[in-house]
C-alpha cells in the first residue's frame, strides 16, 4: 500500500507497509485498533501491551510515559518495553541503566571487576568504573533497532 504526499510540486510515494504481509490500520481513537494495537498520534494502529498499572483511566495521560487508555484500561505502547532496561548490559556505549532508563554516563578513570569495586555508587561496565553524567541527567538514551523495509 503506497501512500502519495504532494509537496511543493514534487510527489514523494512513502510505504506504509513494513512487508506484503502487513496491513496499515487507521485510526482516530484507540478503540478503533484491533486486540492489543493501540492509535498512533499519527493515526496509525501499532502494537501495544496492558500496562502493570491497575488504574482504570479515561485518558492517556492517566497513564504515563508511551501510555494510552484503551476500553478503560492503561495500555503501553510497545516501544515502551523496548526502551526500558533491567541492566547495565541492556544500556549502549557509554549510559547506565538508572531507574529503568539509559542515561549518558562519564567514565570514574578507575579500572574494575565488579561494580563493588567503584566508590560513590559507580557501575563496573566494559572493566572501568562510570557514573551517571549529572550535566546531562535528564536525557534519556533510547535504545536503537533497525526496520528492515
Amino acid at each position: 500500500m503506497l501512500k502519495s504526499v504532494c509537496i511543493l510540486g514534487f510527489i514523494f510515494f512513502c510505504s506504509l507497509v513494513k512487508n506484503s504481509n502487513q496491513q496499515v490500520h487507521y485510526c482516530n481513537i484507540h478503540e478503533e485498533c484491533s486486540g492489543d494495537n493501540l492509535c498512533e498520534a499519527q493515526g496509525i494502529c501499532t502494537s501495544g501491551r496492558r500496562s502493570p498499572m491497575t488504574v482504570k483511566c479515561q485518558i492517556d495521560a492517566t497513564c504515563g510515559r508511551h501510555g494510552a487508555c484503551k476500553h478503560n484500561l492503561c495500555w503501553k505502547f510497545e516501544r515502551y518495553f523496548q526502551e526500558r532496561c533491567y541492566k547495565q548490559e541492556d544500556c549502549p556505549g557509554q549510559s547506565l541503566c538508572d531507574r529503568g532508563q539509559c542515561k549518558p554516563a562519564e567514565p570514574m578513570h578507575t579500572s574494575c571487576q565488579k561494580s563493588s569495586d567503584c566508590k560513590d555508587h559507580g557501575v563496573c561496565k566494559y572493566d572501568m568504573c562510570w557514573k551517571i553524567s549529572q550535566k546531562n541527567s535528564n536525557i534519556i538514551i533510547k535504545k536503537q533497532s533497525v526496520d528492515v523495509l
